[in-house]
């Protein structure tokens, strides 16, 4: 505290006559400077009135005070002006949380204000904090915003790469934590998300106005497909720098890529990024407005259509079963996810097996998935994106793990746009692809050492340098289904 609670007088914080902070390593009374006296002056704080302290906003820097004001029990405390959120955490919590938030606002202030000569928080940061406490919860998110605002002035203008707020709830319990960051995060996420609406334009203004697509800003590289908000906000604050718009999907898939919701959907799922938004935009799932509250529908969509039975003999994964029958440049996976929901696909699913849902859920009916995908048109939107690593493994029909050991090895490309990859798959097959089709075709899977035979005998050589014991390895196409023919499942090519 910088200043009496009771008589509002300010305190000292630095000697009148030396100006050094007294330490009290040795003491000499709490009104004496310690400094002063070991070279003999005697110096009285207490000859040295200051003025008192005035804010504008008086009726919360006394609702802060009060929260620790001995002469006033705990029980005496006015607990009704908090939030039913807040009232279970007691006073002590919520000074803290309240004292915590005034030292970040004064550590981001300092050197942007005259009156600040010293890093203590001044009253009008313990009001600002404690105002925005007694407005929770938008006081919160205004407050968050504030702070973000000011950490990206001190850091020319780039948005910070962790929530400031974090900084400021250090020291109350977990749970308090919890609620506060979570505002937090929504209200810097509402910011950025409005400022892209601004960019969003029906088509591309002007011969630049799309020039990439957005892994090759140089702005993002996740192998996740997922843009955090710091990466968001260098996006948005790079196209309005140079005058550039987005596209409305590109838009829109920034949108929905940003949210942590959607991140956790797409893990339990399988379902790469890219590819979901098309999913989540389906009036099926209620996602007009890509909310995330239609996440939790699809997979209980899913779930409720699939039989609850452990996989028929020659079924495959339904993500395998995809990844090896869609050879075009589309997006299968919203047709699919509309016929099982719809039961015209059936799907079983063994609730016993861990891993992600398209792994869990077997098909049978190959045909039937063939019919779909015939029926689905070339994908043009994806083309804006560069595909995450996840996406290369489901279009290359590969697992995450030797997509990226084949990356490293140059087999692969690396932050490809999905033209590209769709390309480099209409010209290579993995042997996973090979096996998978050959099972739709016999009902029996064969083992992948058996294929890398078959293809050494007849001189379909791996792409790239021989790796000992690989048995995911990538070929020519033309060689490959010419070898195999009529053994090998027709998958999607018109």
């Amino acid at each position: 505290m910088s200043f009496d609670p009771n008589t509002r007088e300010g305190l000292l914080s630095r000697c009148p006559i030396c100006g050094e902070p007294p330490d009290f390593a040795r003491t000499y009374g709490v009104s004496i400077c310690p400094t002063c006296h070991l070279k003999g002056t005697r110096t009285d704080f207490r000859e040295f009135p200051q003025d008192k302290v005035v804010v504008d906003d008086e009726d919360a820097l006394t609702f802060w005070t009060a929260l620790i004001n001995p002469a006033i029990g705990v029980s005496a405390i006015d607990a009704s002006r908090l939030h039913s959120d807040l009232r279970e955490f007691g006073p002590g919590q919520i000074f803290q949380l309240i004292t915590g938030m005034a030292s970040m606002l004064s550590r981001l202030a300092v050197g942007q204000a005259a009156e600040r000569t010293d890093p203590l928080p001044l009253p009008s940061d313990f009001a600002a904090a404690s105002r925005a406490i007694l407005g929770w919860p938008k006081g919160i998110s205004d407050y968050a915003h504030r702070l973000a605002l000011l950490k990206a002035d001190n850091a020319g203008h780039e948005v910070p790469r962790f929530d400031v707020m974090r900084s400021a709830v250090t020291a109350v319990d977990p749970k308090l934590q919890k609620m506060v960051l979570d505002l937090s995060y929504f209200a810097r996420r509402d910011v950025i998300l409005k400022d892209l609406c601004v960019l969003v334009r029906p088509q591309a203004v002007g011969p630049n106005a799309e020039a990439g697509g957005m892994g090759r800003d140089g702005l993002v590289r996740n192998p996740r497909g997922n843009f955090g908000l710091p990466n968001l906000h260098r996006i948005v604050s790079r196209h309005n720098r140079e005058g550039r718009s987005v596209s409305e999907f590109k838009g829109s898939y920034l949108r929905l890529s940003s949210s942590a919701a959607v991140r956790i959907l797409s893990d339990r799922l399988g379902i790469p990024m890219p590819f979901l938004h098309e999913v989540l935009n389906d009036e099926m799932f209620c996602a007009a407005a890509l909310s995330d509250a239609a996440t939790p529908l699809l997979e209980a969509t899913l779930l409720e259509a699939a039989f609850p039975l452990a996989p028929p003999e020659g079924a495959l994964p339904l993500g395998a079963t995809l990844s090896a029958l869609c050879g075009r440049r589309v997006n299968p996976w919203p047709a699919v996810v509309r016929a099982i929901a719809r039961r015209t696909l059936e799907v079983s699913f063994d609730k016993d097996t861990g891993g992600a849902l398209v792994d869990r859920m077997h098909v049978l009916d190959f045909s039937g998935v063939l019919d779909i995908l015939s029926g689905v048109k070339a994908d043009t939107s994806l083309m804006e994106l560069t595909a995450d690593d996840r996406s290369v493994a489901f279009v290359m029909g590969t697992t995450l793990q030797r997509t990226k050991a084949l990356q490293r090895q140059l087999l692969l490309p690396n932050d490809p746009g999905f033209d590209d990859l769709w390309a480099f798959r209409q010209t290579h097959i993995t042997t996973l692809e090979v096996q998978r089709r050959i099972a739709m075709s016999s009902g029996k899977k064969p083992a992948l050492q058996r294929i890398i035979a078959e293809m050494d005998n007849a001189s379909c050589e791996p792409l790239g340098r021989h790796v000992r014991g690989a048995l995911i390895t990538l070929h020519d196409r033309g060689q490959v289904e010419g070898l195999y023919q009529k053994r090998i499942f027709a998958a999607d090519r018109n």
